[in-house]
């Protein structure tokens, strides 16, 4: 799937327009348009995006705050409650766009966030700046394949955020995980086909980066009358053997 990049324009034009600036003890104003640009895309090796996965925040879902060069905060909210009749002084300013809670994890939970900085100049009417949006945290997918469910008759994984939320991936497969860009530590239970059972873990998986999609592949092998659980993390295909268990 190519990388696609969904622009919503979120014009807001104050009605007033540039205040000359040679009036004498008067400062220059100017009118101000914001557009903020969502970037769909995730980086992983299929080229997935979050738009798989969850609907795609409206443009008038985001939140908006907006500070002066002083760190001042001078406006939050949404597009729609913006005070058209406004207008603001010329000088540096920064803008926030954000979408969701940035400590929320777990299904349908994206957190988008993006911050932009420019300076409001008095030589035009109407100055049009963009915020570009991505997904701040990171989508976590997990699958078992066909040889690992014929190992093993259940199982149960636990992940443990490093923002201390667990997540349990049993038999039924789930939508993917949001969780925090930081780490995760898996633990688990296999029951093999003859009632034996087996622990593993903890295994931390660090360094996550925000707009990446991972995944957690659960596979089997069998020689004999043994089976070998292997757990790849993510494309990389990286495994880890944590055990075996007899089966009959």
């Amino acid at each position: 799937m190519t990388m696609a990049n969904l622009k919503y324009t979120l014009a807001v034009l104050l009605t007033l327009g540039l205040v000359s600036c040679s009036r004498k003890g008067e400062e220059a104003r100017t009118c101000l348009s914001l557009n903020v640009s969502t970037c769909d895309a995730l980086a992983d090796a299929v080229k997935s995006n979050v738009s798989q996965w969850v609907p795609l925040p409206a443009p008038e879902d985001f939140i908006l705050t907006l500070w002066n060069g002083d760190n001042r905060e001078v406006w939050k909210g949404k597009l729609e409650q913006w005070n058209t009749l406004n207008a603001l002084l010329c000088g540096p300013y920064s803008v926030e766009a954000s979408y969701g809670q940035d400590a929320g994890e777990g299904p349908g939970k994206p957190y988008f966030r993006g911050v932009h900085s420019f300076v409001l100049k008095s030589d035009t009417p109407l100055q049009s700046e963009t915020v570009t949006v991505a997904l701040a945290n990171c989508v976590l997918r997990y699958e078992f394949t066909d040889a690992f469910k014929k190992c093993f008759s259940a199982w149960n994984f636990t992940i443990s955020t490093g923002s201390q939320n667990i997540f349990n991936l049993t038999e039924t497969v789930s939508e993917p995980i949001f969780i925090d860009a930081f780490k995760f530590t898996l633990t688990g239970t296999i029951v093999g086909q003859n009632g034996v059972t087996a622990t593993f873990g903890p295994t931390v998986y660090e360094d996550l980066k925000p707009a990446t999609c991972y995944l957690l592949r659960f596979d089997a092998s069998r020689s004999g009358s043994v089976a070998t659980l292997a757990i790849s993390f993510d494309d990389s295909l990286e495994e880890v053997v944590v055990g075996e268990i007899e089966l009959n």
